[in-house]
């Protein structure tokens, strides 16, 4: 299954997270309070450490239902994490 999410994270959190989770299919930052020039004319270091809005297609086999809303890395991988204990105790 998949769902379209927003995590909230910094590009390097996002960066790590695409690569050890194999259900991230696409991320792109989606912050409305930013534009692609302001993006592109940002920082380096500002860049990488303000948290983006980013809209994701999320794959994810364990849970039975649409995820949606706003997560936060952590907080996106503890609720996959919770719902295989469910799932293993049933």
């Amino acid at each position: 299954m998949e769902s379209r999410i927003k995590i909230r994270a910094t590009v390097p959190e996002m960066k790590k997270f695409f690569d050890e989770d194999s259900g991230v299919r696409y991320q792109e930052i989606k912050d409305d309070r930013y534009t692609e020039s302001d993006l592109n004319a940002m920082p380096e270091d500002k860049y990488n450490s303000t948290k983006f809005i980013w809209f994701v297609i999320y794959r994810h086999k364990q849970l039975k239902d649409h995820l949606s809303g706003t997560f936060t890395i952590k907080g996106l991988k503890k609720k996959i994490e919770d719902t295989e204990e469910v799932d293993y105790v049933s």
